[in-house]
């Protein structure tokens, strides 16, 4: 195995791309779900009268509403890329893999480290990493309907 990403025909990762970016869209519905998990949450702290393991389970699901924000912040900023980047090599001029060497050299101006930059990595690890991502907003996004739940049925 080679340490170097392969070079992916144009067509083919416009293809990927567009693939990716299509699945990752799908961060927006759970995105607004835990919007209003966080405003039930916030509301029944507010204006409820919670005991302790009320209050706990609260606080939880604020807890992982503000990982779910995080992460589909982060979803939402693969999804433009990916869309950009499919939108870009349906040119006949398209050179995906020039495109993502200055992705990743842009990327590495933004930090302020002085490490290594990471090896190069392909369009599919690229779009393997977004969808981790994308299931890491869908479990906390999971765990702040839960918690809500459960703070529901402590209380009642």
């Amino acid at each position: 195995m080679t340490d170097t990403p392969a070079r992916p025909d144009a067509g083919d990762a416009c293809a990927e791309a567009r693939l990716c970016a299509e699945l990752l869209a799908l961060g927006q519905g759970f995105s607004r779900w835990s919007l209003v998990l966080a405003v039930l949450a916030i509301a029944a702290l507010i204006w409820g009268t919670p005991g302790p393991a009320s209050l706990g389970a609260l606080l939880v699901s604020l807890a992982g509403g503000a990982m779910a924000a995080y992460h589909a912040l982060r979803v939402r900023l693969d999804a433009a890329l990916f869309d950009d980047w499919a939108r870009r090599w349906m040119r006949p001029d398209a050179w995906p893999a020039e495109d993502l060497a200055a992705f990743d050299r842009a990327l590495a101006g933004l930090q302020a480290s002085k490490r290594e930059p990471p090896a190069a990595r392909t369009l599919a690890q690229r779009c393997a990493g977004a969808r981790g991502m994308l299931m890491r907003q869908v479990l906390f996004t999971l765990l702040q309907t839960l918690s809500l739940l459960t703070a529901a049925l402590v209380s009642a």
